[in-house]
């Protein structure tokens, strides 16, 4: 079964091309660890254009690989390497290194993700089926002990709403949006 392609939601392009322009504009990221999804073509020239220059691509399910390696086009000035594995084998927290986990599904199915890689990291996640306020609590506790103060609609527009997750030491922002369902982009950078 094929993952549901996103190459036509608006709101999640909008919500990528601001996270990953913060991103580079504050830091010297140059690799590039993520989930392509289906449509590994359309996120290599997304990557490429933000200025990356290496990508290390991890699919878990063997029949998308290889309905990603049937599409795949080799005319990037991107040296990429695509894995059959689970992304949690990756090295983490490299501090050249922006870590992209569109995971697509709930936070409950990849804590133990998202306790791994806490640095440069941009996690998306579905709301469903645990809800916006439960997911950014999980959120909280799975990357840092400290207690967090949680802000919601912190700027809401046409296209996503801002909620914030804040520590002490350091703010996450977390992007709200819609297209095909409820999703949130959540990212420290």
């Amino acid at each position: 079964m094929k993952k549901t392609d996103y190459s036509d939601a608006p709101n999640k392009r909008i919500v990528q091309r601001l996270v990953y322009q913060k991103a580079i504009e504050n830091s010297k990221l140059n690799k590039l660890v993520g989930l392509a999804g289906p449509n590994i073509n359309n996120y290599l020239r997304f990557i490429q254009s933000m200025g990356f220059k290496m990508a290390n691509i991890y699919e878990i399910n063997p029949k998308q690989l290889l309905l990603q390696m049937l599409d795949y086009k080799s005319s990037f000035d991107i040296k990429t390497r695509v894995q059959l594995d689970d992304v949690y084998i990756a090295e983490e927290n490299k501090q050249d290194t922006l870590y992209d986990l569109d995971f697509d599904c709930s936070i409950l199915l990849v804590k133990r993700h998202i306790k791994k890689f806490i640095q440069n990291a941009i996690v998306t996640l579905a709301i469903r089926p645990v809800g916006l306020k439960k997911t950014l609590s999980i959120f909280s506790r799975l990357v840092e002990k400290e207690k967090a103060t949680i802000s919601y609609n912190c700027e809401v527009n046409d296209n996503y709403k801002l909620h914030r997750i804040i520590f002490s030491n350091k703010t996450y922002h977390c992007y709200q949006y819609k297209d095909k369902s409820n999703m949130i982009t959540i990212t420290q950078i």
